[in-house]
C-alpha cells in the first residue's frame, strides 16, 4: 500500500533544495509532499503550524551557529526526525549533532536519491524506536537495562552503535591510562560497497553488512568491541595492548575475515577493506581517535600495496596541507582564477584531429600551475567534479566558437580520473551537463591515465561503457607507463591510446622503445584503436613514428598549449616554414 510522506526541506540554496526535493520525489513507495524553507525562522514557523514526517536541514541555512540551531530544534520539537546536511570533512561536528538529538547526517557531496531516501526512512524509524523506548521506560522500570541496550545497538546488524562505542572507548582509555597500557581503534569501510548496492540493490547490501557483522563478532576476541558507525563503516576497539603495534595483528585478522568469500542471494561477493589505525596514548580522546583512524583509512585507500595504515603526525600534516590546497582550489574556482589552454592533436601536418583542454591555475604571484595532476588527490570529491565541469564548459564554448567561425573540430579532450568514473551519479551529472551545454557526445573525448584506469577498472567499467554508449570517446593516456596487458587492452572500453612521451622521445635513438612502439601501434590497429603519439618535440620522433604507422601526434613541435585565440591563429596559419619543410622532407 502506498504511504504518504510530508517533508520540510530547509536549504538556503534554491538549486540545492530543488535537487534534494527531486531525489525525495523519486521514492516510488510513497506519495511525497515537500515544503521548502530558506531561512531558519521559516523552519520554526512551519514546524509550529504543520506536522512533518521529517526535517532535512542544511546547517548553513543561517548565520546562527549550527549547534545552537540543532539544540533549539530538538528541544522545541522533540518528536521530529531530523537529518542534517553538512560538509564531508566535518565529521567531528556531525557527531556533536547526533549527541544533541539529530537522527543522522549526510555529506552533501555524497548524496544520491537512494541514499537520501534510505537515510530519511531510517531517521524516521529511529525516532519511532526512541518514542517506543521512552514510552516503555515510563511504563516499566524493570525493563530499563534492556531498553538502554536497544538505544546503544545498531538496528540492522545488532552491533553496538556510536553511543555504545563512545562509552566503551572512554572506559578503555581510562583503564589503559591507569595501567600505563595502550588502546587501538581500527576504522574501516568496504571498498566498492556502493557498487554492490547499485548492482544488486540495498536489500542485498544490507544482507552483506549483517553477515559481515556476524563474522566479525564471532571471530574476533570477545574482549574487542565491534561497532557499526554508519553505512558500511565499522570500528573495532581493541582491549588493552602492551604496544601500539599490536593493533596491527587485530587489523590483519579483520582483513582476513572480510576477505573470506561471501555467498548471498545466489551471488558470491569478494570484499576488501582499507583499515585506518589510531592508538592511545599517542591520541588521548575518543573523538580524536576516531577522526585520526578515519584519516589513516583514507591513506590506506591510496596505498594499493597494503590494507592498513597507522595514523602519524606526518599523515596529519599531509592532509592538513591537502585541505589547504582544497581551500585554495575552491577559491580559484569561485573567483575564476583558472585558465584553459588548448593543445592541438594533428593527423597530418596542417590538419587538427582534435584538441586537448589543459587547466592552468593563476596563482597570486601570477604563476601558472598545471592542475590536471592535482585533481585526483583532492580530499573533497566535489571540488574535482567542479573542476571537470569547469573544463567541460570551456570545451563547449570552444566548440561553439568554432561553429561561429565555420571551423570543424572533430573532438575535444578533457581529463577525468578513476575515483570520478567509479561514481555513477557523477557520470549522470556529466552527461546532463553536456546536454545543457548542447555539446554533442560524439564531440567529447575523456582521457584517463593507464594506471588510473587499470587500478579502478572493476568499478569504473560500467560507467565507461555507459559514456561510450552515449557517443563519448575514451582515451587511455600515458600508455606504456603501467602494466596493461594485451588481453586487458582488447577488453577495455577505450577508443584511443596515447603513447607516453617516455616511449616517443628520441625514439630513433632507442631500439627498445622503437620495438615497443611498433608492437603497440600494430596491436592497437588490429583492435581498431586509434593511436596518438604524445611528447613530439623533434622532427625525427615525428618521422619515425609516422613510418611505424602512427597517424596522430601531439607535442611542442606541432603546437604547444595555447589560448583560444592563439589556437584559432594556429589553425588558420600554415606550419612554420622550418618545421614544415623538415617534416615534409623526412616523410617524403
Amino acid at each position: 500500500m502506498e504511504r504518504q510522506a510530508s517533508y520540510l526541506m530547509a536549504e538556503k540554496d534554491p538549486l540545492d533544495a530543488k535537487i534534494v526535493a527531486q531525489m525525495l520525489m523519486l521514492d516510488d513507495q510513497a506519495r511525497v509532499s515537500i515544503n521548502g524553507a530558506y531561512t531558519f525562522s521559516s523552519v520554526i514557523s512551519q514546524l509550529r503550524v504543520k506536522r512533518f514526517n521529517a526535517l532535512i536541514l542544511d546547517v548553513n541555512i543561517s548565520d546562527t551557529q549550527p549547534l545552537k540551531q540543532i539544540k533549539h530544534l530538538t528541544e522545541q520539537f522533540p518528536e521530529l526526525p531530523i537529518v542534517v546536511l553538512c560538509n564531508a570533512a566535518d565529521r567531528t561536528t556531525a557527531m556533536k549533532y547526533l549527541q544533541l538529538g539529530v537522527q543522522d547526517y549526510l555529506a552533501k557531496n555524497e548524496i544520491n536519491a537512494e541514499l537520501l531516501t534510505r537515510t530519511v526512512d531510517y531517521a524516521i524509524e529511529r525516532k519511532q524506536i526512541n518514542r517506543q523506548l521512552k514510552r516503555a521506560l515510563t511504563e516499566a522500570d524493570n525493563n530499563n537495562q534492556r531498553l538502554a541496550e536497544l538505544a546503544r545497538t545498531d538496528p540492522l546488524t545488532n552491533l553496538p552503535n556510536r553511543v555504545y562505542l563512545f562509552e566503551t572507548a572512554q572506559k578503555a582509555i581510562a583503564n589503559a591510562r591507569r595501567l600505563s597500557k595502550c588502546v587501538g581503534l581500527l576504522y574501516f569501510d568496504l571498498n566498492g560497497f556502493k557498487f554492490i548496492n547499485d548492482q544488486f540493490g540495498h536489500a542485498v547490501g544490507d544482507s552483506v553488512l549483517v553477515e559481515l557483522a556476524k563474522r566479525l563478532s564471532g571471530k574476533l576476541r570477545h574482549s574487542d568491541t565491534v561497532a557499526r558507525v554508519g553505512g558500511d563503516e565499522f570500528v573495532v576497539l581493541t582491549t588493552i595492548l602492551d604496544e601500539p603495534v599490536q593493533a596491527y595483528s587485530v587489523a590483519s585478522k579483520v582483513n582476513q575475515i572480510i576477505s573470506e568469500p561471501m555467498l548471498l542471494a545466489n551471488n558470491e561477493f569478494s570484499l576488501s577493506a582499507s583499515i585506518g589505525i589510531a592508538t592511545f596514548p599517542e591520541i588521548d580522546s575518543v573523538h580524536q581517535l576516531i577522526e585520526c583512524a578515519d584519516l589513516a583509512m583514507y591513506e590506506a585507500k591510496s596505498n594499493k600495496q597494503h590494507f592498513a595504515s597507522f595514523y602519524t603526525k606526518n599523515l596529519a600534516l599531509k592532509y592538513r596541507n591537502q585541505r589547504h590546497l582544497d581551500s585554495a582550489l575552491e577559491t580559484a574556482l569561485s573567483e575564476d582564477q583558472l585558465d584553459i589552454a588548448y593543445q592541438p592533436i594533428i593527423t597530418t601536418i596542417d590538419s587538427i584531429f582534435h584538441v586537448q583542454a589543459l587547466c592552468r591555475w593563476r596563482t597570486s604571484d601570477a604563476r601558472l600551475v598545471a592542475i590536471n595532476e592535482y585533481s585526483p588527490n583532492v580530499a573533497r570529491p566535489e571540488l574535482g567534479e567542479q573542476l571537470s565541469h569547469y573544463m567541460l564548459k570551456a570545451a563547449a564554448r570552444l566548440r561553439h566558437q568554432c561553429q561561429n567561425q565555420g571551423m570543424l573540430l572533430d573532438r575535444l579532450s578533457i581529463n577525468l580520473f578513476g575515483y570520478q568514473l567509479v561514481d555513477k551519479e557523477f557520470v549522470r551529472r556529466l552527461i546532463q551537463l553536456m546536454a545543457n551545454l548542447e555539446l554533442p557526445a560524439e564531440t567529447l573525448c575523456i582521457e584517463i591515465t593507464e594506471k588510473d584506469l587499470i587500478d579502478n577498472m572493476s568499478h569504473c567499467a560500467p560507467q565507461l561503457y555507459w559514456l561510450k554508449d552515449q557517443g563519448v570517446s575514451v582515451a587511455m593516456d600515458k600508455f606504456g607507463t603501467s602494466n596493461c596487458s594485451i588481453t586487458q587492452l582488447r577488453n577495455l572500453p577505450v577508443d584511443i591510446i596515447k603513447l607516453d612521451s617516455s616511449l616517443t622521445s628520441y625514439i630513433d635513438q632507442s631500439e627498445a622503445n622503437l620495438a615497443i612502439c611498433d608492437s603497440i601501434i600494430h596491436m592497437a590497429h588490429r583492435f581498431k584503436l586509434k593511436v596518438i603519439a604524445t611528447g613530439i618535440e623533434r622532427a625525427e620522433d615525428y618521422q619515425t613514428l609516422y613510418q611505424l604507422g602512427c597517424a596522430a601526434f601531439q607535442g611542442q613541435l606541432l603546437g604547444q598549449p595555447m589560448s583560444e585565440k592563439a589556437l584559432f591563429d594556429h589553425w588558420n596559419q600554415p606550419m612554420p616554414c622550418q618545421v614544415n619543410d623538415l617534416l615534409h622532407s623526412k616523410v617524403s
